[in-house]
């Protein structure tokens, strides 16, 4: 089933008037008479009652309106769970470290955090400990690994090792 015609369907059965769904759907009066009409076809029910330039529902069309409406609102939570999920696979970690990482401990929390979120994209890169002091500040980095010499930064969350 086409959810686009239950979306005419439970629109008209709101404007009552053909024109003004097919305004408020961007879509043309004839495209509405058709979806109504496959409905109708499709369900072998009558929907409407038609009269002058005005729409009402008919007795089985008020009892099936409350269940398109219902299975719209469902295709829209589906809508979001999708586009949550997408979101959350589009997700990247930037991180920049030393070239000398894999003798840290922090080569290790990067493999186990890779394992436990394969769905993350990782973007990581070397480079030298006077580049990687101001690279927060400066690029589009998530997190540093490096050495500290003399104060901690105080603007950053620090985790020593």
């Amino acid at each position: 089933m086409e959810t686009r015609k239950l979306a005419v369907f439970v629109d008209l059965a709101t404007t009552q008037n053909y024109s003004r769904s097919a305004e408020r759907m961007f879509l043309s009066q004839s495209t509405i008479s058709k979806y109504i009409m496959a409905l109708e076809r499709d369900w072998q029910v009558q929907l409407f009652e038609r009269a002058h330039r005005q729409v009402t529902l008919t007795r089985v069309g008020q009892q099936l309106l409350p269940r398109a409406q219902a299975i719209l609102r469902e295709e829209r939570q589906l809508q979001q769970v999708l586009a949550a999920n997408t979101a959350h696979n589009a997700q990247s970690l930037v991180v920049q470290g030393l070239p000398s990482l894999a003798q840290y401990q922090a080569f290790h929390i990067i493999t186990a955090f890779m394992k436990r979120y394969p769905e993350v994209k990782l973007q990581f890169s070397e480079a030298s400990v006077d580049r990687l002091a101001h690279a927060l500040d400066h690029t589009n980095v998530d997190i540093v690994f490096t050495r500290i010499f003399g104060d901690q930064p105080n603007n950053y969350d620090v985790l020593l090792n």
